[in-house]
């Protein structure tokens, strides 16, 4: 079981403030983890492949490719800017 000072330890590395009655639980808490990670070092898994993820996802994201804004859309963002020049939007420079 893990002891107080470990539970202490622990808590100052994340920077957290604990109770003595938090201690005391933690300390259960933590020693049935420790407990359940050394019964899965029990396990062979000398056949087992490693793996990077448990399911076969795949990239579902669209190809980001350029498109034309139509005409319609173009008028309407250019009219709703508060500055433009011609086509191009004017913004106050940032080098001088």
């Amino acid at each position: 079981m893990i002891n107080k000072k470990t539970v202490k330890h622990i808590a100052r590395l994340a920077r957290l403030g604990v109770s003595a009655k938090d201690i005391e639980k933690f300390q259960k808490e933590l020693s049935a983890i420790l407990g359940f990670v050394e019964k899965l070092q029990e396990l062979d898994t000398t056949e087992t492949e490693p793996m990077a993820q448990a399911t076969e996802t795949i990239n579902v994201f669209r190809a980001d490719k350029a498109r034309p804004a139509s005409e319609r859309f173009r008028k309407q963002f250019l009219k709703n800017l508060p500055a433009k020049e011609k086509n191009y939007i004017k913004v106050p420079p940032i080098l001088e």
